[in-house]
């Protein structure tokens, strides 16, 4: 449930004295209604003030008085991560007050999506927040449709559908659509007409707390982790891993997994958006567009030469290798990559021809085999494979891959590597099919969350076959230069056409976790 004051008033001590330089109006802690007082400046919670003493008090609200109370964005922040990530958090706050952005922070405890989303916008009422920044495990909304109709009686009635359940943070940016569970099963079935208010990312680490044990280096490590607490205790812990916690090992198939490391993650993205607020761009200012076989024919104009002085389209189908691809990204790096793979949660898949039909015209593959990255692969770590992809920001055709209620791809690139910054992708089959409108408005200086949520007010709330599971990870609020050239046709585009899917053997697989699952693992989010 939210916190409330009364709940909440040892943690806000604690996160006074760490964030004490912060002027009264930084960080706020309140309870229900959203009538609590600051403790940015280690005043009394409460306490009354006066329109353009920078502290948005008492009454006062972005109505009454916008000078003080009108905010850019809100950052939520898991209660058993607050401490550790203090002197990250105090970083981005005085980053983003140099930008001329006033940002909130508001601590959870584990309680339902629903109150997650009462609290988002009572943030909305009362300090205008345009959207917010999520960072820990806290609740999602599931959605679950009918897909397509697989089989037909003689009648042409439907008697078999392809079946799709999963989380979607559309939920969580539209205040007034109603969403329905007409079979009362915790999954909502029916939505209304869809216009997203506010724009919501993510930030988190999912441990298993099978696989998380104490490394015998620093024995005071928690044995495993109790969801809504801190992941690891010592400082040691923290700074440390994984390159000395030597039982946190990643390899797919052993004991031990590169998300038990989430504090170390957490901090070293911080450090990132400083580097990138304050330096710049992390890998070299180009672009590149990475589509395999299957993706060339949906391919449309992309708008990257807006935003790039370089777009590189790697397109024909003896390029689109597994080596290209990491030849590309280990070595010259791309600060964007827009990329059309097969996938699964946990997998990128490249179907690389071993016999080629030179009779063809184009020539055709006769014979293909998948080779796959995963996605402990992507990231920065002390065991072999470790590619530490040089991308910052991705756009990802890639289905299933940021199903962020599970390990997932998505957050991989996005906080497990040396340069990851944000993504976009899906949780559910499919991508962007069209992400003109979203580079359109990164050229034209909006935020990556910003221009995510005009994209969806735009394109997405039109289908949701394709489009309810879009979502985003990293910091919402971040921009790209524009280069100022023209727009980009990453290859030849195709009028009407379909997405494409995972092939069934692929996800047969690696299935994604289901939400009777989900709420196996989290009863935090249900109540329990």
């Amino acid at each position: 449930m939210r916190l409330t004051r009364e709940k909440i008033i040892g943690t806000a001590v604690v996160l006074v004295v760490l964030l004490g330089f912060l002027r009264c109006g930084d960080i706020w802690v309140e309870g229900p209604g959203g009538n609590g007082g600051a403790a940015g400046d280690g005043g009394v919670a409460g306490d009354g003030g006066s329109c353009g003493d920078s502290a948005c008090e008492g009454e006062e609200d972005v109505s009454n008085c916008p000078v003080d109370c009108d905010h850019d964005i809100v950052v939520v922040v898991d209660k058993g991560l607050a401490e550790t990530l203090a002197s990250s958090l105090e970083v981005y706050l005085a980053d983003s007050q140099r930008e001329h952005r006033l940002v909130r922070i508001e601590l959870w405890e584990p309680g339902t999506v629903n109150e997650l989303k009462t609290l988002l916008f009572d943030q909305v009422d009362r300090y205008g927040v345009e959207g917010a920044f999520l960072i820990g495990n806290l609740p999602a909304a599931f959605y679950e449709h009918r897909v397509i109709c697989l089989a037909w009686d003689r009648l042409n009635r439907c008697v078999m559908y392809e079946y799709e359940e999963f989380p979607t943070d559309v939920y969580l940016q539209d205040r007034n659509a109603v969403w329905e569970d007409t079979d009362g099963n915790g999954k909502y079935d029916r939505h209304g007409e869809l216009e997203l208010e506010i724009y919501v990312s993510r930030l988190q680490t999912l441990p298993d707390q099978t696989k998380c044990g104490k490394s015998q280096l620093f024995p005071e490590c928690p044995e495993t982790y109790d969801p809504g607490e801190p992941f690891y205790a010592t400082e040691e812990c923290v700074t440390l891993c994984p390159s000395r916690l030597q039982s946190q090992i990643w390899q797919e198939y052993e004991l031990g997994d590169v998300e038990c490391c989430g504090p170390y993650f957490f901090r070293r993205y911080f450090e990132r958006l400083h580097e990138y607020r304050t330096n710049g761009a992390l890998v070299n200012r180009r672009a590149m567009v990475f589509a395999d076989d299957d993706f060339v024919p949906m391919l449309v104009p992309t708008g990257l030469e807006a935003l790039y002085p370089e777009v590189e389209a790697v397109t024909e189908g003896r390029d689109t290798t597994k080596d290209v691809y990491l030849d590309r990204l280990t070595n010259d790096g791309a600060d964007f990559v827009h990329q059309f793979l097969h996938s699964t949660v946990r997998n990128l898949y490249f179907y690389d021809c071993k016999e080629w039909d030179e009779g063809q015209d184009p020539p055709e593959c006769l014979n293909t085999t998948a080779q796959r990255i995963y996605r402990t692969e992507v990231s920065a770590g002390p065991f072999e494979p470790s590619y530490n992809l040089l991308v910052s920001f991705a756009n990802m055709y890639n289905c299933h891959a940021s199903r962020f209620t599970e390990p997932n791809l998505g957050m991989a690139f996005t906080l497990q590597t040396d340069y990851g910054l944000a993504t976009v992708g899906n949780t559910r089959k499919g991508g962007m099919k069209d992400a003109t409108v979203f580079h359109r408005e990164l050229a034209e200086g909006s935020s990556w969350g910003e221009s995510y949520r005009r994209w969806y007010n735009e394109v997405g709330k039109h289908d949701d076959r394709w489009y309810l599971g879009v979502v985003l990870s990293g910091d919402p609020t971040l921009t790209i230069p524009r280069f100022g050239g023209e727009g980009f046709v990453a290859a030849r585009p195709s009028e009407g056409s379909l997405g494409i899917e995972t092939p069934p053997e692929l996800l047969a697989s690696d299935p994604p976790e289901t939400f009777e699952e989900y709420r196996r693992r989290n009863p935090q989010f249900f109540g329990n």
